[in-house]
This record gives C-alpha cells, sequence and structure tokens, in this order.
C-alpha cells in the first residue's frame, strides 16, 4: 500500500507541474503543490522501509536467548492445531527465558575503536558473550553513518597487524594499499588494505580465507589486539549466527585466552532448556560390612556368601 500510495503521489505531483488546470488551478500555482505531494511522498516511502514498531527488539531478545533455534519455534507459532489457536502458541513464545547473553552499555575502551573503522554509528545493542573478551555489537545509522551493521568484536592474544577486508566489487578501482594474494580466488572476491603486506598475508592463513570464501559478504577489520567480523544490513538472527561461526573460528586462532568457543552461552542456554544437561550420577551406597563373614556382601539363608 505504501509504495503504491507514494507513485500514485508522483504521478500527480509531475501532473500538476505540468498542467495545474487539471484540477481547477491556475497555471501559475503548479510548483506549489510539490510543497505537498513531495513531502507526503518521501514520508510516504520511509515509512515503507521501517520495520513495524517492537519487532527489531524481538529479534534482539531472540537472539539472545536461543540463537538459531528460534526460526525452529517460531514455526509453531505458525502450524496451530485444532487445539490450540496462533494467538495461544505467540503468547508461550513471549514468555521465553531472559536473554542468556548480558546486555552491556559499552564496550571495553580498547576494543571500542575497532568499531570506528567499521563505519561509526548509534549503538543499538552490545552483546557480552565472554566478559572482556568477546561481544556483539549491533549498529543503526546516524548522521555519520549511513549503513546499520552487526560486528562481532574480538580481543587478540597478541599484537597483530593492522588491515581491513571487504567484499570486491566489479569495476570499483583498488584502492592503493591493496595487498596482493597468490590464492585467485580469495583475490578475485575480497580486498585486503593494509600497510604490512607480508604480516597480513601470514594472518590470513588458508584455513581462514576458505572459510572467508563462503561468507562473501563479510567485512573484516583488525586493529593492535582486536578484531571486528562484521555483516552490513538490518540485524537478522540467521546471519548473525553464521558470523558468530566465523568469528569464531578468527577467535580459536587468535583470541585472548586460548580463544573460548563462541556458541558456549547458547548451547548452555539450550542445553538447560531442552533437558540435555548432563545429570550427575547418583553414588551407589556402598554395602555394609558383614561382620560374621568379613565381607562386604550380606550373608544368605544357609550361610554362604
Amino acid at each position: 500500500m505504501f509504495p503504491l500510495a507514494a507513485v500514485v503521489l508522483t504521478i500527480a505531483s509531475a501532473l500538476l507541474v505540468y498542467d495545474p488546470t487539471i484540477i481547477g488551478l491556475p497555471q501559475t500555482t503548479g510548483s506549489l503543490a510539490l510543497v505537498v505531494t513531495v513531502p507526503a511522498a518521501v514520508y510516504l516511502i520511509w515509512r515503507w522501509t521501517q520495520q513495524p514498531p517492537g519487532i527489531a527488539d524481538r529479534e534482539l531478545a531472540l537472539f539472545a536467548a536461543w540463537g538459531d533455534r528460534t526460526p525452529r519455534l517460531r514455526g509453531v507459532e505458525e502450524s496451530a492445531t485444532y487445539r490450540s489457536t496462533p494467538k495461544q502458541v505467540a503468547v508461550k513464545l513471549d514468555k521465553l527465558p531472559a536473554p542468556t547473553l548480558k546486555t552491556v552499555t559499552a564496550l571495553p575502551s580498547d576494543l571500542a575503536g575497532v568499531l570506528e573503522l567499521v563505519g561509526g554509528g548509534r549503538p543499538t545493542a552490545f552483546f557480552e558473550i565472554h566478559p572482556k573478551l568477546a561481544y556483539v555489537a549491533v549498529i543503526a545509522t546516524d548522521p555519520t553513518s549511513v549503513s546499520e551493521y552487526t560486528s562481532i568484536v574480538l580481543r587478540l592474544e597478541e599484537l597483530a597487524p593492522s588491515f581491513e577486508l571487504h567484499p570486491l566489487v566489479t569495476g570499483d578501482p583498488l584502492p592503493v594499499r591493496t595487498i596482493g594474494f597468490k590464492d585467485a580466488e580469495f583475490a578475485a572476491r575480497f580486498v585486503v588494505e593494509g600497510d604490512n603486506p607480508k604480516a597480513v598475508r601470514a594472518f590470513l592463513i588458508p584455513d581462514l580465507r576458505d572459510e572467508l570464501l563462503e561468507n562473501p559478504d563479510v567485512h573484516l577489520h583488525v586493529t593492535k589486539r582486536s578484531l571486528a567480523v562484521t555483516l552490513f544490513g538490518p540485524f537478522d538472527r540467521a546471519r548473525a549466527m553464521k558470523l558468530l561461526d566465523l568469528a569464531d573460528v578468527f577467535f580459536a586462532e587468535f583470541g585472548a585466552e586460548g580463544g573460548p568457543a563462541l556458541r558456549d552461552p547458547f548451547d548452555k542456554a539450550i542445553d538447560a532448556l531442552e533437558g540435555n544437561a548432563k545429570k550427575k550420577k547418583k553414588k551407589k551406597k556402598k554395602p555394609a560390612l558383614d561382620e560374621a563373614t568379613g565381607s562386604l556382601e550380606p550373608a544368605t539363608a544357609d550361610g554362604e556368601t
């Protein structure tokens, strides 16, 4: 409805400017119609491109609580049986447990700087995966940033070469600081910029390049002891979980404190919910010593053990 209304207003604006007498206006007042119709068309287009209120917050909450298990639960909402209405099932989904990932107001100061390299923007949410080590940053647009994005920000164990990697756009000129790679497939998909080619090539080992090739839309920024893997565009749970898996590969290779698995908080919460957590085995009571026989087994009726 919104795009159709915008198209109608645009056509009406053009007709009124060309011949305002169509609707009985004087010929000299046609341009005044633009004062009303153009702002109205812009508003309708903007309104159409916005997410419905509350959807973004719900998506973030489900991501923090469920990760990639959420789509399975959402499927239940769409296929109610005669014993349950969609509304009843939706209520159950609204009563999801509290997020398993801790929400923080900001990243540690030594990690926050890498987001300025990614593109700045207005923070929507920060989730802590491992304290002081790994975070999820969800960023919205602001006057200084034209695109929203999701980044996984990691602390590195050792000082790394500063560089950035982004998908190659056919036809765009290569930056001056472009680092070449003998890996033809990788070089055809990504542009890598940095000041220390030898160190950057040593950092992007073949296994990491293979992982990047499976995620052709990803951006990578590395500076000193921080790293950010990023996907631009509106927040999406499935894409965020895939980004988390890619970040986990880098964290296992270079992460501080041994690079603990990034999915640990998700998996533990899911196991607890589904009853898959390991149960403690009950210790068997040791049999009492039979004083008559000197055995740990009680004597039988005929005196045999």
